[in-house]
């Protein structure tokens, strides 16, 4: 992607003049809009050149400032092309009042109350889309579940925080993936989540509020980088429990949620989205292959589609898959790089779509949006946005990989296969290879921190998997080079027979695509808990080497892995800082300091069949999309 998001050019302008552009219109300024318990939340209101009425209005609800936002570039175009645009500070943030005491606060019921705030102005023609990236596309969720009549339609750009339980996914907003714990909100929490902020008291009139807007700032500053404190080292340190009291982070709620198990009850009371939900809005749903995650996004996808409120709803489900990290959606370029890899041109007009989106729903312009194809995504390798029907694609063919070795699969220079043949039980196949994790020198993950020590943007893109599969205590499993190029466009899971000689333990699994020179990008990860491969209701310990079934994933990606290049999976028993260690206890690994070296088998034999199963794509047919890509 590009190297410098902040200065960088996004949906081919830069943001800066869209900035100064924006200050062009005419606003009102910190403009309280009351909530049903009296609490006032404050807007900026920008209205474009036409006269104030029977307009139409995007809604953009977020916990940052306003003025270092990314979207400026849309925000300028939708007030040329007449849409009133609002600004909402989220409840106990900047200039609204109310306490930031959980995560997305009250974000179901204030979005609520502020449609109709909105929808009753004499400016609005009760027609109101919401948009928003990461915060401000995870509150969306919850109010799409409220079906207010004047919430016509929605972009949640990486909304993949937002999501409680969805089918297999327990992520209780990306803390847990497969019963792990994750640390990418510390870093958040660290910088954004506090609970206690300076707010002004009193009955302060709206021209007050404005003249002190321009002399206090109430975002929590971000240090130099060169004071930064890098999160990575303080990952190290034990227990859990205790690193954001030893980084100076104020009090967050997140010291709460980590004592939580990933079924706990009390998970409920977020205003997250999860199995029980229904949904009223058409929605544009916008996810990238390296955001922090995307097969649980698609699962909310799917999810949607068959829980909502009527037909309409789910008829105008629409989704695309971008190649990119977070919320990094139109900074693609002719020659765009993600990570470390280069994924070709990759560029897409995000500004049309969202404005033909928008201008369907909400001023009723004929532009045929709907009759789109529901699934955009980029395909990686050959470098191609591609169009499909649904998720999972059609004409798909699901092959099983089974893996095998003489014993000797640790690391890239040992013998472990991907082969398409089950493990007979005669020759010289080994039933089995071990790798021995010790939570002291656990396998790193391949990450980038950024300012602050939060995981940067580009935190989750492909980095060079070679030094980690250099590793004795990670399993590598690789098919021969390939003759022919193999597109892999789907769901992936793969399904392990394994046994410790520990409590609990974690298995990690890496879907990676080998270069001839030896490169390997991974497309996708995931991680499980063992004492949750029974379910996240209840902790099942093992018995000492016995063997268990162990399902991993489900994982997503659309790769075509050329002629030459190898399929090729990670196993191992860490993937830090990125999931926090498991310490093979069998306690809660939150509040411990002590820990047990586990040694870990992974079986392939006719008995125990370890394989994964990738969707393998028949490239003839595909649709190329091509009406959003700028010539």
């Amino acid at each position: 992607m590009h190297k410098s998001y902040g200065l960088g050019i996004k949906y081919g302008a830069d943001p800066r003049v869209a900035k100064i552009e924006i200050e062009q219109f005419d606003k009102e300024e910190k403009v309280y809009i009351p909530m049903r318990d009296g609490i006032n939340l404050s807007a900026d209101i920008f209205f474009p050149k036409s006269e104030r009425k029977n307009l139409p209005t995007i809604l953009i609800r977020t916990p940052y400032d306003f003025e270092l936002s990314w979207n400026a570039v849309l925000y300028s175009h939708w007030l040329k092309n007449g849409y009133l645009v609002i600004f909402q500070y989220e409840r106990g943030t900047h200039w609204s009042e109310g306490r930031y005491d959980e995560f997305l606060p009250e974000a179901k019921k204030d979005g609520y109350d502020t449609l109709e705030w909105i929808a009753k102005q004499p400016w609005s023609n009760g027609h109101i889309g919401t948009f928003g990236c990461s915060s401000a596309a995870e509150n969306q969720l919850g109010l799409a579940t409220l079906d207010h009549p004047a919430h016509k339609a929605m972009i949640p750009v990486a909304p993949g925080v937002g999501v409680g339980q969805i089918g297999p996914f327990y992520e209780q907003g990306n803390f847990y993936r497969g019963g792990a714990l994750q640390s990418i909100l510390l870093g958040w929490y660290k910088d954004h989540g506090h609970q206690h902020r300076p707010q002004f008291s009193g009955n302060l009139s709206q021209q007050e509020r404005i003249n002190l807007a321009e002399k206090y700032r109430l975002q929590p500053q971000q240090p130099e980088p060169e004071k930064a404190i890098n999160l990575d080292d303080s990952f190290e340190s034990l227990p859990v429990s205790g690193i954001m009291k030893s980084i100076g982070s104020p009090e967050t709620p997140i010291d709460r949620y980590i004592q939580r198990t990933p079924a706990d009850p009390e998970w409920e009371n977020l205003d997250l989205a999860r199995e029980g939900d229904r949904f009223g809005v058409p929605a544009l749903w916008v996810f990238s292959w390296y955001d922090t995650t995307v097969a649980p996004n698609i699962a909310l996808y799917n999810y949607v589609q068959n829980n909502a409120f009527d037909s309409k709803t789910v008829n105008n489900q629409f989704m695309l898959i971008a190649p990119g990290m977070h919320c990094t959606q139109g900074l693609e370029t002719e020659q765009t790089t993600v990570g470390d890899r280069d994924l070709g041109d990759a560029r897409f007009d995000y500004l049309k779509l969202y404005t033909d989106w928008f201008d369907y729903w909400l001023k009723g312009t004929n532009n045929k949006i709907t009759k789109r194809k529901k699934v955009q995504l980029y395909t990686m390798g050959d470098n191609q946005w591609r169009s499909f029907d649904q998720w999972p694609v059609k004409n798909l063919h699901y092959r099983r990989y089974y893996l095998n070795s003489d014993g000797r699969a640790n690391s890239r220079y040992g013998t472990g296969k991907l082969q398409l043949t089950p493990v007979p039980e005669t020759g010289s196949n080994a039933k089995s290879d071990q790798f021995v994790y010790d939570p002291a020198n656990p396998v790193r993950s391949r990450l980038r921190f950024g300012a602050g020590g939060m995981m940067a943007v580009g935190g989750y893109g492909p980095f060079n998997q070679a030094e980690v599969e250099s590793r004795y205590d990670v399993l590598v499993y690789s098919s021969e080079p390939l003759n022919d190029d193999v597109n892999i466009t789907g769901p992936i899971e793969a399904e392990l027979y394994v046994s410790s000689d520990v409590l609990d333990t974690d298995i990690t699994l890496k879907l990676v695509d080998v270069a001839p020179d030896g490169t390997a990008y991974q497309l996708d990860d995931s991680i499980q808990r063992l004492r949750y491969r029974e379910g996240y209701d209840k902790a099942v310990f093992m018995e000492k080497d016995k063997v268990y079934k162990v399902k991993i994933g489900p994982m997503a990606t659309s790769n075509v892995f050329k002629a030459g290049h190898q399929i090729r999976i990670e196993i191992t028993g860490s993937n830090f800082p990125k999931y926090f260690r498991n310490l093979n206890t069998g306690g809660d690994n939150v509040n411990e300091s002590q820990w047990r070296i586990a040694r870990t088998r992974i079986y392939h034999s006719e008995k125990y069949p370890s394989h994964i199963t990738l969707p393998v794509l028949k490239s003839r047919g595909l649709s190329v999309l091509d009406n959003y890509i700028p010539n």
